[in-house]
């Protein structure tokens, strides 16, 4: 077409006034559009109540979601400056007042620390008084970050040979943590302490008042299948089991790290689960309190909802979705 006809349409396009006929037209149109709208927000709608009918399967992460895990209080907790200090996470621990179990906080730590047995107990510290608090506590932090923790966790070493790991590979400097600039005992001192930590953590593992209240409300619905799946060494999983049974009772099946070499967010722990419990991704929620967890089962196709916050709005977020 030429620049002279283009210029001329131009003109035409601009210059007449819309007819009856157009402005019927663009009514009609914009009649359409206004009910293919609505039609598709029903349908979306129908979508979702769909999707939340297929759900058969809640699965649960334990640490920071059921159960406290803080490695950074765990530790202060461990090795306080004063005995005032060791009772700060307690006393955080005991605002909190009722598990909804029969059990608070407060209650749940002693009894945690005597079930763990009397052996335990005994090692508390011993192997590292010499040490000051201060010092326990930079060779501690980032250690539940370590490869040596990771190994614990998947059940590729045990507590002893990961505290081995870890401490000949911060005396080596072949790990960067934030206690790399600490003044670094010897490797023995090392092990031990983070073999004492392994040992200890789970009297300090109590359970979330909000997650267990949540729990048990999806529980209640008698609706789903109720499951674990969890980065867990097998000491503390058992430990743990013992300590606070009320908090599997409703669960029916598991699939704990250590016992598949594997740790989330790997895809693999999460096809493990699907393929060992029979479920399509589609109808599973998994609840975790790690961002990158909850984007690990959502990659597979499992519906993800996040506990950033202890709890304290799972169940709006359960309901957001149509499981409470």
């Amino acid at each position: 077409m030429s620049e002279f006809a283009n210029e001329t349409q131009s003109t035409i396009v601009q210059t007449m006034p819309p007819s009856n006929g157009f402005w019927m037209t663009a009514g009609i149109l914009a009649s359409v559009a206004v009910c293919a709208g609505l039609f598709m927000q029903h349908y979306l709608d129908s979508a979702t109540t769909r999707n939340n009918d297929q759900i058969t399967t809640v699965v649960f992460d334990l640490g920071g979601v059921l159960l406290e895990w803080n490695p950074t209080k765990f530790i202060a907790a461990l090795h306080p400056d004063s005995p005032s200090d060791a009772e700060s996470l307690h006393e955080s621990q005991s605002t909190l007042t009722h598990d909804h179990s029969g059990v608070t906080a407060e209650h749940a730590s002693v009894q945690g620390q005597a079930k763990v047995g009397d052996d335990i107990a005994a090692r508390s510290g011993v192997a590292v008084d010499h040490l000051t608090p201060q010092t326990r506590r930079a060779c501690l932090e980032g250690m539940t970050s370590s490869a040596a923790w990771k190994a614990y966790n998947r059940g590729t070493a045990t507590l002893t040979q990961a505290a081995l790991d870890w401490a000949k590979a911060k005396r080596s400097n072949s790990e960067t943590t934030a206690a790399g600039n600490c003044a670094l005992p010897s490797e023995s001192d090392l092990a031990s302490l983070f073999e004492d930590f392994g040992l200890r953590v789970p009297a300090l593992m109590t359970p979330i008042p909000a997650g267990l209240a949540a729990l048990r409300r999806v529980d209640a619905q008698q609706r789903y299948r109720l499951l674990v799946l969890s980065n867990f060494p097998r000491d503390n999983y058992e430990a743990v089991r013992t300590l606070w049974p009320e908090v599997f009772e409703p669960f029916s099946g598991a699939v704990m790290s250590f016992e598949v070499a594997l740790m989330k967010p790997q895809r693999e722990i999460y096809l493990r689960l699907l393929d060992e419990f029979h479920l399509r991704a589609g109808e599973c929620v998994f609840i975790d309190d790690k961002p990158e967890n909850v984007a690990g089962a959502v990659a597979v196709g499992m519906v993800g909802v996040s506990n950033l916050d202890r709890g304290a709005q799972l169940e709006a977020r359960l309901a957001a979705i149509g499981i409470l």
